[in-house]
């Protein structure tokens, strides 16, 4: 073997231990990351960028190494959710339907494809959760509001039976859909009438 080869040989031998280096400095920081994260997110739920490290080794290799992609998606999912403010009405902040869209879709992609059941089913019950909110601010689809809130909770409890929460918020979603139903009917052919009466009575579960 010639000298220029056994250089280059061991140059490359060089550039693979300090990408493994790299790779396990990143890997030994994510546990701490994430620990982190949460309790930044307890005390400020707004704040951005709460699970993530500066990594040394690209493409977030030791975020995929130690399997944090879907335990991250849930978590930031979750805190769209928060910062869509279920409790609030729209008119209070104008982007409040446009956060609330941007944390459906985060939540249902968990849903789709989030291995682990429970936090499925978490995910669909808040999506459901911001069909609700929805439906007491947009009285005209309410009706359609509450049928998708339904059909997510029963999302939720078909991947998970013991969630109790979707439970709770699917007997309370039948109901309103069934006054709003109700409601459609009686002011069918009439301008006026009251609409949404009982919109917005009880509050769902959030099960976070």
């Amino acid at each position: 073997m010639s000298t220029r080869v056994r250089l280059g040989l061991a140059a490359l031998c060089l550039v693979g231990a300090a990408a493994l280096a790299l790779l396990a400095t990143d890997t030994l920081r994510w546990p701490g990351a994430m620990s982190s994260g949460d309790v930044r997110y307890a005390s400020a739920p707004e704040q951005s960028s709460l699970w993530r490290i500066t990594g040394a080794f690209p493409f977030g290799a030791a975020r995929g190494l130690l399997g944090l992609d879907d335990d991250i998606a849930y978590r930031t999912a979750v805190q769209s959710f928060w910062l869509g403010k279920p409790r609030a009405l729209p008119f209070s902040d104008s982007n409040l339907f446009g956060l609330r869209a941007h944390a459906q879709q985060q939540l249902a992609a968990v849903v789709i494809h989030d291995g682990n059941t429970a936090r499925s089913s978490a995910a669909a019950n808040l999506v459901g959760v911001l069909g609700f909110a929805n439906a007491v601010f947009d009285q005209p689809r309410a009706q359609l509001y509450l049928t998708n809130a339904a059909e997510s909770f029963r999302t939720a409890i078909r991947l998970d039976p013991g969630n109790e929460d979707a439970k709770y918020n699917l007997e309370l979603a039948l109901a309103r859909l069934q006054v709003a139903e109700q409601e459609n009917q009686s002011n069918t052919g009439s301008s006026k009438g009251t609409r949404g009466a009982s919109a917005g009575t009880g509050e769902p579960g959030t099960g976070y």
